[in-house]
């Protein structure tokens, strides 16, 4: 196997939702692969592939009510 075919094995962004680009305007997006450069392959809302080479990407975190009413965060 390759570098990048590990680093795809073991990246855990990929199938989630991120925000990317730079406070504060952050776009949303789904991390969807990483391709043979590197780069990382972000699906917009309006279904265009965006490719990040560097800066910061952000988990997207749902907020949820537990039963008894506190908020738990659960990942995407």
């Amino acid at each position: 196997k390759t570098y990048l075919d590990l680093y795809r094995e073991r990246s855990c962004v990929l199938g989630k939702n991120v925000y990317y680009g730079k406070a504060p305007e952050l776009c949303p997006g789904k991390a969807l692969s990483i391709d043979d450069t590197g780069a990382l392959l972000v699906e917009t809302p309006e279904g265009d592939t965006v490719r990040l080479f560097t800066g910061e990407i952000t988990l997207r975190v749902r907020q949820e009510k537990e039963t008894d009413g506190t908020d738990t965060a659960k990942g995407l």
